[in-house]
């Protein structure tokens, strides 16, 4: 009831602008959402409709689900492609599938890092030798190609592997007691030799230069 003093009923307190803009911000993205979700559903159900009602003509049912099946392939590349929740909150995510490795054969090995094209997943160890640091021979049937490896040595060491009348690949320890040198080609009857050289940088070291030898017929033996 309006007051009988006279005076004039007061009237509702405004909400400040920015609560106003605030409000009409929210209505919008929740229209947007809804018009989403059901342009969604609607897609959905028109794509499996014309598949169903193809069903009668094998060649209208295969051409139907083609268009079903990239349609929905497509959604979801573009749904991972930009993120699901429509910003820019993780700022997206990265691949965590491991790399493809990539192989090599014979001479096309030359100078390239073992470990980063898988042939040491099947290799066989060719020399063993201990006089006193540790001197390897390996050798990896599916590259066919060759690296050898220096074990309880000490920084300043090097290893040297060289197949016969081919180019050589050298490594020296700079940290640590081991390392091993790049691949080099082994195919066909191929001969190898690898030698242990120790630093002499800091005086006579404590073991003697040494080599060792390993062919095919070592491979073939194991």
């Amino acid at each position: 009831m309006a007051a009988d003093n006279g005076e004039e009923p007061a009237e509702a307190p405004e909400l400040p602008a920015r609560g106003r803009r605030r409000r009409v911000l929210t209505r919008v993205r929740r229209r947007r959402v809804s018009a989403r979700v059901r342009w969604r559903r609607v897609s959905a159900r028109v794509r499996w409709r014309r598949v169903r009602d193809a069903a009668k003509d094998p060649q209208k049912l295969v051409g139907a689900t083609v268009v079903a099946v990239v349609a929905t392939v497509a959604g979801g590349f573009v749904t991972g492609l930009f993120g699901a929740g429509g910003g820019s909150g993780d700022g997206g995510r990265a691949d965590s599938r491991p790399p493809a490795v990539r192989h090599c054969n014979g001479a096309a090995c030359h100078g390239l890092d073992v470990g980063k094209l898988g042939c040491d997943a099947d290799a066989q160890v060719l020399q063993d030798v201990r006089r006193p640091v540790r001197l390897q021979i390996k050798y990896s049937p599916s590259c066919r190609a060759a690296w050898a490896k220096l074990m309880e040595a000490d920084p300043g060491d090097a290893v040297v592997i060289t197949p016969e009348g081919g180019k050589g690949a050298r490594a020296v320890i700079a940290y640590g007691h081991d390392n091993h040198t790049a691949l080099v080609g082994a195919e066909g009857r191929f001969v190898l030799r690898a030698c242990a050289e120790p630093d002499e940088s800091g005086g006579p070291p404590d073991w003697r230069h040494f080599c060792v030898e390993a062919t095919a017929r070592d491979g073939k033996r194991r």
